[in-house]
């Protein structure tokens, strides 16, 4: 049910994903809201609404992209989350 749910959050931004790369995502009820594994792995925690988990998901899924930008210019924990949630935001708001 819950990741039906999550799933359906998730199609409201069929731009936002590359159909083309896999990812394997971990529900988990424990920890932090969500975290990334290169080259591929998404942990949420699921202790929240779906569409927020979806949400999350797709965070952590520019992040996985954006990664080897954030490695090759050496930003700083601070820099990072700007780039990712400029990102982020500018995917979320429309097609890009």
């Amino acid at each position: 049910m819950l990741q039906s749910q999550i799933l359906e959050s998730l199609a409201k931004y069929p731009w936002f994903i590359d159909l083309n790369q896999e990812y394997i995502v971990e529900l988990t009820p424990y920890g932090v809201y969500g975290r990334y594994r290169l080259p591929n792995h998404i942990t949420v925690n699921i202790q929240r609404k779906p569409n927020e988990i979806a949400l999350t998901i797709l965070h952590e899924v520019v992040h996985l992209r954006l990664e080897s930008e954030v490695q090759k210019k050496k930003l700083t924990h601070s820099q990072k989350e700007r780039m990712v949630e400029e990102e982020y935001c500018r995917l979320i708001i429309g097609k890009p």
